[in-house]
């Protein structure tokens, strides 16, 4: 009696299953990409009823700027104007909202092809983002006065009368806001240029020169305002944190350059 011929299962090919995994993976960034989406979408619902609110609490900011004798009126010139301001509002808004959620969906799917010693560095890094985010937001804010009184000012000197239209208003202070935010990331930025090699310590100490004036040249470009008070509001913290990131570069080499030391003294002899 013949032996029943078994059908031994192929293996796939290496292509194969790389295609395979890239499609795993294709899937699942769909996936979350639809869930930050969402959440989006339903951030901008919820924060419909804050438009105005939100609203009312910049113009008070910028009427507080006016100066005496200045006629500021904000005024609109389409029908549509209001109700797209207001759209835009509730999304800036909503973004606001969903955005620790779509940090999350962005760290679940990034964290899994991380070593644990490739974990750390972000761990420990994204709540210095987060902090320095929040003060640059919040020396924007204060920055932002002294911007409308500079451009009042020349206004009020060519005796001119303004009439501002509310959706360019809240994208000045939009951009302001993200500009100084965005800025205050140079430590972070600065870190892992160093910790990656691209550049040392030493030799950003020995052509500060160049790097101040790089830092004043991405101040003026990141700054949606040209007046010199805003300017100098974000030139100067730059540089400061850009040396604070030399600084905290500095210490980590010499952390591990001491750690790899001490490994290879415990290490048994051959």
């Amino acid at each position: 009696m013949p032996l029943a011929r078994r059908d031994t299962p192929r293996s796939s090919s290496p292509q194969e299953e790389l295609r395979a995994t890239l499609a795993e993976h294709l899937d699942e960034l769909r996936t979350r990409a639809i869930r930050v989406v969402i959440a989006i979408m339903i951030s901008m619902i919820l924060s419909w009823i804050f438009v105005w609110p939100t609203y009312n609490f910049i113009d008070q900011l910028v009427r507080s700027s006016v100066p005496k004798g200045l006629v500021y009126k904000e005024v609109t010139t389409h029908i549509t104007e209001p109700f797209m301001l207001q759209i835009k509002l509730s999304f800036y808004l909503g973004l606001i909202l969903a955005l620790p959620y779509a940090v999350s969906q962005i760290w679940a799917f990034v964290a899994p092809g991380l070593k644990p010693t490739e974990r750390k560095p972000v761990l420990m890094l994204t709540p210095v983002c987060l902090v320095l985010f929040a003060l640059g937001l919040t020396i924007g804010w204060f920055t932002l006065p002294a911007m409308f009184q500079w451009f009042f000012a020349y206004a009020q000197a060519g005796g001119f009368e303004v009439y501002q239209e509310p959706g360019k208003m809240i994208m000045l202070v939009v951009k302001t806001l993200l500009g100084f935010g965005l800025a205050f990331q140079m430590p972070v930025v600065v870190f892992f240029l160093t910790r990656l090699g691209l550049v040392t310590p030493d030799t950003l100490r020995t052509y500060w020169k160049h790097v101040v004036i790089s830092n004043i040249i991405v101040a003026a470009i990141i700054t949606p305002g040209s007046d010199p008070v805003s300017l100098a509001a974000m030139a100067i913290p730059i540089i400061a944190l850009f040396y604070l990131g030399v600084f905290a570069a500095t210490w980590s080499m010499k952390s591990a350059g001491r750690d790899a030391a001490l490994n290879q003294l415990d290490a048994p002899p051959c």
